[in-house]
């Protein structure tokens, strides 16, 4: 501030005036002449107010009323811009965000929510949430908020209330205030207030808070609470409330701790009087916590907290004893106890406030017990901090009262705890049964398998004394086996066995009373077995001597077992996939599947399924009963009829018989996952339909003459209508159908077209044309009625068309027919055509043409007909057969026989005429057979018979089918020689050489037993050997397809594989490579120079590779064979010689069978039986 602004207020609403209010001089002293009397006044936009205010003349003034605190309140005026809130609301779960402040003369409650105060940056001085006349905001776990500092400010008899972790936070950029006036109350309990503190209302009460803010000025009227604070951020603090009697508390602070900062600031003054209970002070070293803090009359109280238990002889609180406790003080004076004062409320916890004895349910008793008090007088000070505990307790029946061992007193210097031992209530627990539970309330020694079985024990106290937290240990082995009452081993043991089932504690086990204790017991495994269970009660940790967590009377009846036997049983599941519905349609039958598992330990016989939906629909009781066995799957089919469409629910239910007497193996224990629902759309039937607004108008169409009638046919269903059939009707004659299409498809709730083709005969005008869509049956057969699509309307299946049918002008004309020389005769095909064409020329199309052959009489020949339609440009054509059946009515007599072409579309179409010669032939030799006369045919088969028997002559006397190679000297002689004329060697009789290993074999064999070689016989069937051939083209062909591919760099249909490959000049036909194949066969063969394959002397590409080969000159043929050297390996022969070929295991030149041959005596003698010599068959010569 400065001179110029220093009475104008700042963000807080503060303004700071100093005042002049006296003065000292020679002429005054000891007094002063005081000027302490002033009036403030506040003034804003038209709104002013005054108060005035009085200081203490000097010497009277002390340090603490050194200054004054003013509060101009300006009534009926608020901030402008304001949100006023004057009426009763709640508000959860929802924070409030303005853009301005907040007045509340109403009452608001916020849960879980909190208010906002989002303003602009010119306007952060004005973010107020202001409470004022008799306005109430209570948060609770809420928030008050801003993005500027912010100021709550209550007022008047406003009251501002903050709970369960609520929050003031104030201090968003800057400091922010908590400011309070007049005779406003703020209560915070539990909550973060981030602000300073200035409180000058009628009181505040802060209890467990927390304080952010950097200072905290209180100065009330009345008395204020300051509870377990959290001072950690505070720097500055003055308690100033004083209401000017020093014998009514100004402060009640507890349990609270003032750092060595704040230690210094608690100054108390005037006459106030200050209540600390259970507060540090860090005090300068060697000072008093009052040294510095106590002027003028006030006086500080302190207290602590004093704790009287009362126990048993095992340290347990005697709760639920009817116990009474006094606390008395010592009279320092006399030396004599007396009972302490009468606590009042909040200066007593564990009973209710009375005069002493209290009654104490629960045991014990906290008591705020008073130790010192100071002044600034040493003469008014005094302690007094010597306290006794006493009690007694009340059990049984009849009731007996227990005293303590010994009253027990103390100093109280701090808080302190006094506990009076009752020796003589020590506890007796014992387990009193052990017992079962599953599903009931009934206990069974049979439990199944794999399932929570409740594991339930009573706990006896036949002690003197409750027992509070009494741990009961369960445990799935014997832990006393011995049975001496002890535990064999201490409760770690087994807990790190896995044998520890749990514990269960009980709060309170009242004396002469039982409690229940249970665990939830889940055992494992596939077999039956039987289980030992024990409970105990305060079990040993370690060693199993110690006596537990207290002593009892006797510690060997802690313990107690019970057997489980534990059987088998058929756990069955299904879950929601398992449950798989078909397609669902209203009223059709529907396949659900439903698939269940039996996971369980046992087989499940007599198990049934039950499916039932929303509408009350279930299977029949006993319809799908099953055996399952353990481990295994089975599916159950079951029909479902929807009764309705729409959304349904379908339910599967497994049910296990249920025998009654434990053990019920048969049973299915878990019945979680026993039922499974889907939830499956059930769509509508096909609704087809025939919309009358779609049929308004009229077609036109010619008689006789076809035309397509469009149909627009939908759907009103959800299910879609497939491959039904419509038909055309002539005016409602429902026996005559003019056509129909079929194979018409409507997907749900969907309208599609198409057309009737028909054709109108005999009539003209205006007439109706029925269209009836579904009119065929599922068999085929037409139908008026229902047809093959089941509808959920088969009422709007019809539709009318009217149609004006006009008859067709035009004349139909014959194109001349060039008979023979001698005419047709009967059994000969003749084509006739012509065009139909308008009256102007014009062809017309779609009218039927109906040609016949009229008989010498006019009279048309039953076959001698055919029928027709013209072409779009009129065009028509037949093929006429002139009947040959003579004598008869089906017989054309020679002479001139009439071919009409009429027209059914009627007389508007003019016919057409044309005669033909007919001749009969006069003898057999001019009969017409097959349309040649049978002179012809004579000749054709006498020319064919002349063919064949030269051909096979020639090949017999001259061919080489029947010559074949002598494998001794090369010679070609006939193939049933039994020696060669020219060599003189003798053959054997059946016996060939293998032309791969050169041994002798049977010729009869497919095998060589030497090699293992397979021959080819060549005697194949025709239809084998056009296979094999087309099987060994397609290889080559697949090898020119992978050449295309590599070339192009993609793969090419067959379609662009057979162009590609007819540009190549390796193309070659199956017809060509098959006859180049047969070539080899007959004329000989060359080798590939690039793969080795054999092929013909005549072929210009491999058939195999596709290499080029060059031309070489052919032997003439008929001579011996010409003997080429050929690199190893690679023998080839030069003569088409007829050879037994024989096909290798793998890939190599074809080779030779020889004529097998006896050698004269003396060559076999040279070779010494060791076979025959090669050097007659070298490699060129195999084939």
């Amino acid at each position: 501030k400065n001179c110029a602004n220093f009475n104008v207020t700042g963000a807080d609403g503060h303004a700071l005036l100093p005042v002049f209010t006296d003065q000292i001089n020679t002429t005054t002293i000891p007094n002063a002449a005081s000027f302490g009397n002033f009036e403030e006044t506040a003034s804003v936009a038209a709104y002013s107010v005054s108060s005035s205010v009085a200081f203490d003349p000097y010497p009277i003034i002390t340090s603490t009323s050194n200054w004054k605190n003013v509060t101009l309140a300006i009534a009926s005026m608020t901030i402008p811009g304001t949100i006023l809130w004057s009426s009763t609301m709640t508000i959860t779960d929802t924070v409030i965000s303005v853009a301005s402040s907040i007045e509340i003369t109403g009452t608001v409650t916020i849960t879980n929510g909190g208010i906002y105060l989002n303003m602009q940056s010119d306007a952060c001085n004005r973010a107020v949430v202001k409470i004022t006349g008799t306005g109430r905001l209570n948060l609770i776990n809420s928030t008050i908020g801003s993005n500027c500092p912010m100021t709550v400010y209550v007022g008047n008899a406003g009251r501002l209330t903050a709970t369960l972790g609520s929050a003031l936070n104030l201090d968003a950029t800057g400091t922010g205030m908590l400011r309070t006036d007049g005779s406003s109350v703020v209560t915070a309990t539990d909550s973060t207030i981030d602000a300073d503190i200035l409180a000058a209302g009628a009181n505040v009460s802060f209890k467990r808070d927390i304080f952010t803010g950097s200072s905290i000025t209180i100065n009330t009227a009345g008395r204020s609470d300051l509870w377990d604070a959290n001072l950690g951020a505070v720097g500055s603090i003055q308690l100033l409330s004083d209401d000017g009697n020093v014998n009514s508390i100004d402060f009640d602070i507890r349990n609270t701790t003032f750092s060595p900062a704040l230690t210094p600031q608690l100054r108390f003054g005037g006459r106030q009087w200050a209540q600390l209970t259970s507060v540090i002070t860090n005090p300068a070293s060697g000072n008093d916590f009052w040294t510095g803090m106590i002027s003028g009359n006030a006086k500080v109280s302190r207290f602590w907290w004093l704790t009287v238990n009362g126990v048993d002889g095992t340290g347990t609180v005697l709760e639920a004893a009817n116990a009474r406790i006094t606390v008395s003080r010592l009279n320092p004076v006399t030396l004599t106890w007396a009972a302490a004062p009468t606590p009042g409320v909040d200066s007593l916890y564990g009973a209710a406030p009375a005069p002493w004895p209290v009654n104490a349910p629960l045991g014990f008793v906290i008591y705020r017990a008073s130790s010192e008090e100071r002044f600034v007088s040493t003469s008014g000070q005094w302690s007094n901090s010597t306290y006794r505990g006493e009690a007694d307790a009340t059990l049984g029946a009849p009731p007996i009262r227990y005293y303590p061992d010994v009253n027990v007193s103390s100093l109280i210097g701090s808080d302190t705890t006094i506990e009076l031992v009752f020796s003589d209530l020590t506890p007796e627990l014992s387990i009193k049964q052990v017992s079962f539970h599953y599903e009931g309330n009934v206990s069974y020694p049979f439990e199944p398998l794999n399932q929570p079985i409740n594991v339930t024990a009573i706990v006896n106290n036949t002690g003197k004394i409750s027992v509070r937290n009494a741990v009961v240990s369960f445990f799935s082995t014997n832990v006393d086996l011995n049975g001496d009452g002890l535990m064999d081993a201490g409760k770690a043991t087994y807990v790190s066995a896995g044998l520890w089932i749990g514990d269960f504690t009980i709060a309170l086990v009242p004396l002469a009373s039982t409690r229940l204790a249970w665990v939830t017991w889940t055992p494992g495994g596939v077999a039956e077995t039987t289980v030992q269970v024990s409970v105990v009660v305060d079990a040993p940790q370690t060693d199993p001597l110690d006596p537990g967590a207290f002593r009892e009377l006797n510690e060997r009846n802690n313990i107690n077992s019970a057997p489980a036997l534990l059987f088998v049983w058929p756990d069955l599941s299904l879950s929601r996939a398992d449950v798989g519905i078909a397609s669902a349609i209203h009223g059709n039958p529907t396949a659900v599947d439903v698939t269940i598992r039996n996971e369980g330990t046992n087989d499940a016989n007599g198990a049934s399924l039950v499916v039932s939906d929303d509408s009350g629909w279930a299977t029949a009781p006993g319809a799908n009963v099953f055996f399952l066995a353990r481990g295994q799957t089975i599916t159950i089919h079951v029909t479902w009829t929807p009764a309705s469409p729409g959304s349904h629910t379908v339910t599967a239910t497994v049910r296990t018989p249920i025998s009654g007497t434990f053990p019920d193996r048969a049973h299915d224990f878990n019945w979680q996952n026993n039922a499974a629902s889907q939830t499956v759309t059930v769509r509508t039937k096909p609704d087809i339909l025939l919309r009358p607004q779609d049929y308004l108008g009229v077609v036109n169409a010619t008689r006789g003459v076809a035309f397509d009638l469009p149909v627009m046919v939908g759907n009103l269903g959800d299910t879609e209508a497939l491959d039904f059939s419509i038909s055309v009707f002539l005016d409602g004659d429902m026996g005559n159908s003019l056509e129909h299409t079929d194979g018409v498809n409507i997907g749900p709730n969907a309208f599609t077209n198409t057309t009737v083709h028909i054709v109108i005969l005999n009539v003209v005008g205006n007439h109706q044309l029925s269209i009836f869509a579904d009119s065929y049956n599922s068999d085929g057969s037409q139908t008026t009625t229902f047809g093959r699509i089941l509808e959920s309307n088969e009422g709007n299946n019809w539709a009318n068309k009217t149609a004006q049918i006009t008859p067709p002008s035009g004349s139909i004309v014959m194109n001349l027919i060039t008979p023979p020389a001698n005419g047709f005769a009967p059994g000969q095909r003749i084509a006739v055509e012509g065009f139909v064409n308008g009256v102007t020329g014009e062809g017309l199309g779609g009218i039927p043409v109906n040609v016949v052959i009229l008989d010498l009489f006019g009279a048309p020949i039953p076959t001698g007909n055919a029928s027709t339609t013209s072409q779009a440009n009129g065009f028509w054509h037949v093929e006429l057969l002139i009947p040959g059946n003579c004598p008869g009515a089906e017989c054309a007599l020679d002479g001139t026989h009439t071919i009409r072409a009429t027209s059914p579309s009627g007389p508007s179409i003019q016919q057409a005429e044309q005669g033909i010669p007919v001749r009969n032939p006069t003898t057999f030799w001019n009969a017409v057979f097959l349309g040649l006369p049978v002179w012809i045919w004579l000749i054709i088969v006498v020319a064919a018979v002349v063919a064949i028997v030269a051909v096979t002559l020639y090949f017999r006397v001259y061919g080489l089918g029947k010559m074949v190679e002598c494998g001794e000297c090369g010679s070609f002689i006939p193939e049933d020689s039994t020696s060669c004329p020219k060599c003189g060697v003798e053959f054997e009789k059946d016996m060939a050489k293998c032309s791969n290993c050169q041994a002798w074999i049977p010729v009869d064999v497919k095998q060589c037993p030497e090699c293992g070689v397979e021959f080819a016989t060549g005697k194949v069937e025709m239809a084998d050997y056009q296979e094999k051939m087309r099987m060994q083209y397609d290889e080559v062909v697949a090898k020119f397809r992978d050449e295309s591919s590599r070339v192009l760099g993609r793969s090419l249909t067959e379609r662009e594989f057979q162009d590609w490959w007819r540009k190549q000049p390796t193309f070659v036909t199956f017809e060509d490579w098959l006859r180049e194949e047969e070539e080899m066969r007959k004329m000989g063969s060359k080798p590939c120079p690039a793969c080795g394959t054999l092929n013909s002397v005549t072929a210009t590409v491999c058939h195999k590779c596709g290499t080029y080969l060059k031309d070489e000159k052919r032997p003439p043929s008929g001579g011996a064979p010409m003997r080429q050297t050929e690199p190893s390996g690679e023998a080839v022969p030069s003569e088409a010689v007829p050879k037994k070929v024989i096909r290798k295991p793998v890939a190599a030149p074809p080779i030779v069978q020889k004529k097998v041959f006896k050698k004269p005596l003396g060559e076999q003698q040279q070779e010494g039986g060791g076979g025959e010599s090669d050097t007659q068959n070298p490699p060129d010569e195999e084939f």
